[in-house]
């Protein structure tokens, strides 16, 4: 039946390019019942959510909040009072209503934190944060994971205070003997404040980078050492994967797996650059064609999140694989099809 499904989809797409340039419009907000992509399989499909999103439900099946769980969001101001937490619960009360895992995004990062912290103290920006977690584990308890650390490479975007990061590096302990205590010490709040979460460490640039897989692993096995990391995260944005070969990203994926760490990719997109004025069918297909599959079927890799699929609310614009007027594009079909018949 599943099968069937599809191939009424494709059909609706292709009519969706007629002689007569009107478009047979599906409106998979309102009449897609599913089946949720990756459905039977163990391994699960995410996607953002936001508030628009009717059909969300019927075809994900795990959810991260885009901004929304960023502390710059929430902690508005230093009066904790009058921090803003109804988006991000909202989220959480919409998964957990609808038996979808949740993950929360993020916890500490050198970007979107609040600009106040960096005036304080270390021991006042410590407590800060030590609240700040401790606060996130309270209201949201059953939050199936959460990216404790994001970013946290040296040259990527610790918070360290270089260009537009906040500093609050040192309250956490700085680079101390390891050279990353700053992110142990994270896992540890993490570890006590959230016990019934994954941790996960999140960073982008990974795979598409002997360099940079290793530089991760180092992080990696300090946390491992302490029994502190649950899951390693791969972002996976269109310029990170697209000019690689897929057996050099499977070489890297393989080299984290060896930890024996489970893997999650956590933004995936892809499709054309956002300076191309038109958005490519036919590239995005075949870009999710090439690389996909060597994402799903690692026996590592647990669960892939998509980092927005609809027109108009992407990070990456020309990304999207759902079309304003609701009908999919090619690479949406063939990525349904595609999992219907690789259950993992």
């Amino acid at each position: 039946m599943k099968h069937l499904l599809f191939a009424a989809l494709l059909l609706f797409s292709t009519l969706g390019f007629s002689q007569s340039n009107k478009s047979v419009v599906v409106n998979y907000d309102s009449t897609y019942a599913g089946p949720q992509l990756g459905a039977g399989s163990t391994k699960f499909i995410g996607n953002l959510k936001g508030n628009n999103e009717n059909s969300f439900s019927k075809l994900w099946n795990q959810v991260t909040p885009e901004n929304s769980g960023k502390w710059e969001q929430i902690g508005t101001t230093p009066d904790s009072t009058k921090w803003n937490w109804e988006p991000v619960t909202k989220l959480y009360n919409y998964a957990k209503a609808n038996k979808m895992q949740f993950k929360f995004h993020t916890l500490i990062w050198g970007r979107q934190q609040p600009k106040w912290i960096s005036d304080l103290a270390p021991n006042e920006q410590l407590n800060y944060i030590t609240y700040w977690i401790k606060e996130v584990g309270r209201r949201f308890p059953n939050a199936d994971m959460v990216d404790v650390v994001n970013e946290s490479l040296s040259k990527h975007w610790p918070p360290d205070g270089r260009k537009e990061t906040v500093n609050y590096i040192n309250a956490l302990g700085g680079a101390g003997k390891t050279g990353y205590d700053w992110v142990i010490k994270s896992f540890q709040l993490a570890r006590k404040y959230m016990p019934k979460s994954k941790l996960i460490l999140n960073d982008f640039s990974i795979i598409n980078g002997d360099s940079s897989t290793t530089a991760y692993l180092e992080i990696i096995n300090l946390l491992k050492a302490r029994k502190l990391i649950d899951g390693i995260g791969i972002q996976a944005h269109r310029g990170e994967l697209i000019n690689e070969p897929v057996s050099y990203l499977k070489t890297n994926i393989d080299r984290l797996a060896a930890t024996g760490i489970p893997i999650f990719i956590t933004e995936l997109d892809l499709g054309s650059d956002d300076k191309t004025l038109v958005a490519d069918d036919q590239t995005q297909l075949e870009q999710y064609q090439r690389i996909f599959p060597v994402l799903w079927e690692h026996p590592a890799i647990k669960g892939i999140t998509f980092w927005g699929y609809a027109e108009g609310h992407m990070w990456k614009k020309n990304c999207y694989l759902i079309r304003k007027d609701s009908t999919w594009r090619p690479a949406m079909i063939w990525l349904a099809d595609y999992l219907a018949k690789n259950q993992r």
